[in-house]
This record gives structure tokens, sequence and C-alpha cells, in this order.
């Protein structure tokens, strides 16, 4: 992987670029609503939930096992449940 433009790459890719856009509007929300400490708080549980079940998708869903049943396979390795591979 080249890194001159490793940086550029992560912070434009389109789901970062999203999330910093939330995270900046309800950052100005938090900032203009005054009760930021309770806010804080609420944040900083949600960022360790989401980080829990973006762990627990990781680790359960996309490190299964192939099933034996063909159903169940078909559905897995079907092409539209699977991302987009970007060009390198």
């Amino acid at each position: 992987m080249k890194k001159k433009g490793l940086y550029r790459d992560f912070f434009l890719f389109f789901d970062i670029t999203i999330m910093l856009f939330i995270l900046a509007a309800l950052g100005i929300f938090v900032w203009f609503k005054g009760d930021i400490w309770i806010l804080a708080i609420y944040f900083f549980l949600g960022l360790v939930a989401y980080m829990f079940t973006e762990y627990a998708t990781h680790r359960f869903l996309f490190h299964l096992k192939a099933p034996k049943n063909r159903l169940f396979l078909m559905l897995l390795k079907h092409p539209t449940l699977r991302p987009p591979q970007r060009p390198q």
C-alpha cells in the first residue's frame, strides 16, 4: 500500500466522511445545547456500545465457518450481500 495518500484515502472514504459530518453536527448541537456533561456521558456510552456491537458483528458474522447447509452457504456467498471491492 502506498504511503502518500493513506490518510486522504481513509478520511475521504464515504462511510468515514459521513460519520465525521454526523460527529461534527452532534458536537455543534451539544455545544449550543448547554447540558454538556450529561450529553458527553451519553456520547461516550454510545461510543462504547457502538464499539462492542461492531466487534460482535465482525467476530460472529464475518468469521463464521462455512455452513454445511447449501442454502445458508449460498446466502453467505451471494454477490448482492457482499460489499463491493475497491480497485487497488
